[in-house]
């Protein structure tokens, strides 16, 4: 599998998302500014609360958890945003690009991307649930952000679908997720497929630039409308 980096601009071409009003873009700063205060030390718990806060008071979501799903915002009763966060900290679990491998080979491997298609895999198979819009991978730092339709070659995979049920429906002799995330690492590499995603880092677009407000102000309005 390939991953292809998708600049936001380009990846908000593609829904139709009003601009903010300047009054709901003050607060959105402000409580960007609170999360990103957070404990970078603290628990993933403590963090995930942290961005649950922060997406409640930005944008009035329902937010929760579901089962082992670290954190969902909910329409209607059902998931439609589904997180998969890891602590600032806890950099072994996490995706490990950098602004540069962006330019030439970048990679979603890492346990995050595979806890998030087991989950995927639960919502849309288990649970039935056909309306997810976006994955996101956060450390609350760095957000991923993939159109759940990029998921859908994963769910139709006969390999993976194999795994899933090992796993899912206690059908494998090693019924673990441990080992459906075994399964992953090993295949998705091969696999004959592109996923896209696109990428921000919030403090470097929150960094005060005195020179460069109108930047400034146009980068937050653009982190709104991709999380809005």
């Amino acid at each position: 599998m390939t991953y292809t980096h998708i600049a936001l601009q380009e990846f908000l071409s593609h829904f139709h998302i009003p601009s903010p009003t300047q009054e709901s873009l003050e607060s959105f700063r402000k409580n960007t500014q609170k999360l990103l205060q957070t404990n970078n030390n603290e628990t993933e718990e403590h963090q995930k609360n942290a961005l649950s806060h922060f997406l409640t008071q930005s944008f009035a979501y329902e937010c929760n958890t579901k089962e082992r799903i670290d954190l969902a915002i909910y329409e209607e009763g059902e998931v439609r945003v589904l997180f998969e966060l890891k602590s600032l900290k806890n950099t072994s679990e996490f995706i490990a690009n950098t602004a540069e491998s962006f330019q030439t080979l970048c990679t979603l491997e890492s346990k995050a991307f595979y806890e998030s298609i087991l989950y995927y895999l639960r919502e849309i198979i288990t649970h039935k649930n056909n309306n997810l819009t976006f994955i996101i991978l956060t450390n609350t730092h760095d957000f991923y952000l993939i159109d759940a339709r990029e998921y859908l070659t994963l769910a139709k995979d006969k390999t993976i679908i194999k795994a899933f049920e090992n796993c899912e429906k206690n059908q494998g002799t090693d019924t673990s997720t441990s080992k459906f995330y075994a399964t992953l690492k090993s295949y998705l590499p091969s696999l004959d497929s592109t996923l896209k995603f696109t990428y921000f880092n919030l403090p470097d677009i929150c960094k005060t630039n005195t020179n460069n407000t109108n930047n400034l102000d146009s980068n937050i309005s653009l982190i709104y409308q991709i999380l809005s």
